[in-house]
Order: C-alpha cells, then structure tokens, then sequence
C-alpha cells in the first residue's frame, strides 16, 4: 500500500509539472492597421504632390480647358476630360475626386459670365491643389499625416508642418479602394463649394 501511495504522489507531481510546462497558446498576432492606414495614406498625399508639381510645370499648356468664347470664359468638357485623365493615370486619386472637379468648373462657369476676360476669374486666382499660388515643396512631400477614421475605408488625413516659416495644415479625404488609399478630395475654399 505504501507502495502504491508513493506512485500516485509521483503521478499526480508529474502530472501537475507536465501541466506547468505546457506553452499558453499563442494570441493572435494584431497588426496596428491604424499605423499602417496612416503610412499609406501618407505615401499616397506625398507622392501625388511629387507627381503634380512636375506635371504643373511640364504640362502647364494641359489647363487649355477653359478658354475664352465671346466675352467670358467657358469650360471645354472635353479637354476638361482630357486633362483629368491625367489625374486618373497618376493612381493616387479615385474616380470621385475627377467627378467633383467636373462638378467644381461647371460650378464656375456661371460665375464668369459675368466678369470681365481682363480681370482674375472666380475659381482661378491660386492652384486648387496646393491652395496658393506660392509654395514650398517640402511641406507637401515631407509632412508628417495625421489621420482619423470617417467610417469603413474612408478616412480624414492632416499635412502638418510649417511652410514658409509658418505653422500649416492642409485637409483631405481619402477613400480605400482595392486595397490603395486614395485622394477623394483637397480641401481649399476657391470660392465655390
């Protein structure tokens, strides 16, 4: 009997030492998607701005898509169109970003049918997508993002910095399409909404 008292102690030792040894599971590993969204979208404001200041200077003669009909300026929807599929090609904004420019100029229209051709036009009086009509580059490929979510794949993204010695932000909206976050739209008041 004192036999048998010995081996279970030993059984129930091992089985209460096997028990300890045993590895908790392994949770499952969490990745920081926040983190992630903001580097994306981060990477997706930078290289646009990369990409439009170059194509600001060398397709300058590309904004042929207002011009001049009679007294007053008029939009021609198909340049205007032609113009934009360059925005499409670049892959950093959505198709609802060029909709609403579409909607943005024919907004305009009205309003330069009553101004003269020899004074600055409503809409035009700085680049709508730097929101000046001067700017230092840096600010806009080099700021650090600041993002917040508006919902399932749409965010509000912030460039902050300074430019030209001055604290600047910059607002946009950004959508996740296909798995890329992409530019919906650039906040900057041109007078119409």
């Amino acid at each position: 009997m004192k036999q048998l008292s010995v081996l279970l102690l030993f059984a129930g030792l091992w089985s209460a030492c096997s028990e300890t040894t045993k590895t908790p599971p392994t949770p499952p590993v969490v990745v920081n998607t926040m983190a992630a969204d903001s580097a994306a979208i981060a990477q997706t404001i930078h290289g646009f701005y990369t990409w439009y200041d170059t194509f600001s200077v060398s397709q300058a003669d590309k904004f042929d898509f207002i011009e001049p009909v009679g007294q007053h300026l008029k939009v021609n929807q198909s340049k205007l169109e032609a113009y934009f599929a360059f925005f499409k090609k670049n892959g950093f904004v959505c198709d609802e970003f060029v909709a609403r420019e579409y909607a943005f100029y024919k907004k305009c229209e009205p309003l330069w049918q009553n101004e003269p051709l020899d004074e600055v036009p409503s809409c035009l009086d700085a680049d709508k997508y730097f929101c000046a009509q001067d700017w230092e580059l840096d600010f806009w490929v080099k700021s650090p993002v600041r993002i917040k979510s508006l919902g399932e794949n749409k965010m509000a993204a912030t460039l902050y910095g300074t430019e030209a010695g001055s604290p600047q932000e910059r607002n946009f909206e950004m959508v996740k399409e296909a798995g890329k976050w992409l530019i919906l739209s650039i906040e900057c008041d041109m007078g119409v909404k």
